[in-house]
């Protein structure tokens, strides 16, 4: 999305897009890091914890978008305020904690059969 973002500025004849484009795709990455602490939290039933993981992120992004609106930073408050909340979440949910991977050999020989097999026929 950062490198389409010009594409889209000239698209649009709007070049400030294109920094405001590049900024927004910083979400996809908080986004990644925190889907697997998020979803472990959801396996694990832990409703309360999220629900507070929720509102700290609403309301510190809230105000901080607004304080931005206040002194007059235009549609960046909204972006930025955007930003602060999917990085405040991605932060919290990464003080859960993230699985260790844990690579064994045994049954690696059905995987590689199976993607073998998958790859070969399609």
């Amino acid at each position: 999305m950062a490198l389409v973002a010009p594409l889209a500025a000239w698209f649009y004849s709007e070049p400030r897009l294109t920094l405001l484009i590049q900024f927004a795709s910083l979400q996809f990455l908080l986004s990644a890091l925190s889907t697997v602490p998020q979803a472990l939290a959801y396996r694990d039933m832990n409703f309360r914890w999220l629900a507070h993981v929720e509102v700290a992120t609403i309301v510190s992004s809230g105000i901080a978008t607004l304080l931005l609106a206040w002194n007059g930073y235009g549609v960046w408050a909204l972006l930025l305020g955007s930003l602060l909340q999917n990085f405040i979440r991605t932060v919290l949910l990464l003080r859960r904690g993230m699985p260790t991977p844990m690579f064994r050999r045994e049954g690696l020989r059905q995987h590689l059969t199976f993607g073998g097999t998958i790859t070969i026929t399609a």
